[in-house]
């Protein structure tokens, strides 16, 4: 399996998309540690993490030979794809961007893109196949 005794740091673990990817996670095997905004000494609010947080858990993680393998968001009211703002705000190349879309207050379709090229000038989106084991 992919993360089997993999250190994993999931950031905004407590919300519907970072819990079930936990689950699946443990399920493989890894070893993970969650942050999320809503734990005291975490930082930010529930739709963002303080930028130096998130430095600070990504440094922790690197530290504990955790792996960053994505970052996900929800698009409440809009596809479960990725606008132009997602693009030019993911600089993480090899990681998954998980965009679940938010109709009416429920999830209702989740897609992933992986971020590829060399830099910013040439880097792309494209869409991954997610499994559910």
């Amino acid at each position: 399996m992919r993360y089997r005794d993999k250190r994993v740091l999931v950031t905004g673990g407590l919300g519907f998309i970072g819990s079930n990817l936990v689950i699946r996670l443990v399920r493989e095997g890894a070893r993970v540690t969650v942050v999320d905004p809503v734990i005291p000494g975490c930082g930010g609010n529930r739709y963002n993490i303080d930028p130096r947080e998130l430095i600070r858990i990504q440094r922790e993680g690197r530290e504990r030979g955790e792996d960053i393998v994505g970052f996900y968001h929800s698009h409440p009211d809009h596809p479960a794809q990725w606008s132009p703002t997602d693009l030019a705000e993911a600089h993480w190349f090899g990681c998954s961007y998980v965009i679940t879309s938010v109709e009416k207050g429920k999830a209702v379709l989740t897609n992933s893109f992986e971020l590829i090229g060399s830099g910013e000038d040439d880097k792309k989106l494209v869409a991954e196949k997610i499994e559910v084991g």
